[in-house]
Order: structure tokens, then sequence, then C-alpha cells
């Protein structure tokens, strides 16, 4: 039973350090996912893809399909109005660091979800992997 109330206290201490670094990084995540709004709201997809996502997304998805694609989203739902939040972790995985967060989005045409891979690259966290879902 000691045995048990030790990996049980050690487990949660892990996973409680695990979480306070994981809000410690938010502002640093929502500082690149706000980014990615401003300019999306912009059209500037041309800035998303040069300073916001990662070497590894560049290297998957060349930059004219990208434009193509954002295009696409933008004349879909049209300007961000409204931004909420929702689930989020923080994993490690082959890449690196790793930050995954959800948000719900309010359009001027419909509302969409978009979820984020982000990953950690020196001191800033870049998209990794972007995945919009549009609601009908």
């Amino acid at each position: 039973m000691k045995k048990i109330m030790i990996i049980l206290l050690c487990a949660g201490v892990f996973i409680g350090g695990w979480m306070i670094y994981a809000k410690g990084v938010m502002p640093s995540v929502e500082l690149t996912v706000n980014g990615f709004h401003e300019h999306y709201d912009k059209k500037d997809f041309g800035y998303i893809y040069s300073d916001l996502v990662s070497e590894e997304f560049r290297a998957a998805l060349p930059k004219n399909i990208f434009m193509d694609y954002m295009n696409k989203v933008y004349d879909t739902v049209g300007k961000i109005i409204e931004v909420k939040r929702g689930a989020w972790g923080i994993f490690y995985k082959d890449v690196g660091l790793t930050f995954n967060v959800e948000y719900t989005l309010k359009n001027e045409k419909a509302e969409m979800r978009e979820y984020f891979t982000l990953v950690k690259r020196g001191k800033d966290w870049k998209i990794f992997i972007y995945d919009p879902k549009v609601k009908r």
C-alpha cells in the first residue's frame, strides 16, 4: 500500500509540474496562433507560410498549394469574428516538444474548428499541423 501511495504521489508531482509548465508556455503558443489569425484576416497567407509554420510544414506542403488552400478556407468562412480556445495538451514526440490546441471560431460566413499542432523551435512555437474543419 505504501508503494502505491509513493507511486501516486510521484505521478501527481510529475503531472502537476508538467501542467504548470504547459500553462507557462501558453502565452508564447497563443502569440503564434494570434499572429496566424491576424494575418489570416488580412489574407496575408505568404507571411503565415514564411514566418509562422515550421520547416517540416513547408517541406511537406509547397507554398502555392498552401496559398490555394488558405484562399479556399477564407472564401468559405470569411473573416474571423470570435475565437474561443478549447482543449489543449503538451507532448514530447519524435519531432520534439509539441503543443496541440483547438479553437472554435465564429466567422462571417460559417463557424469552424481549428486544430493546431505547434512544435518548439528555438524560443518560438511554429505551426507543424493546421487542420480547419467547417461546421455544417
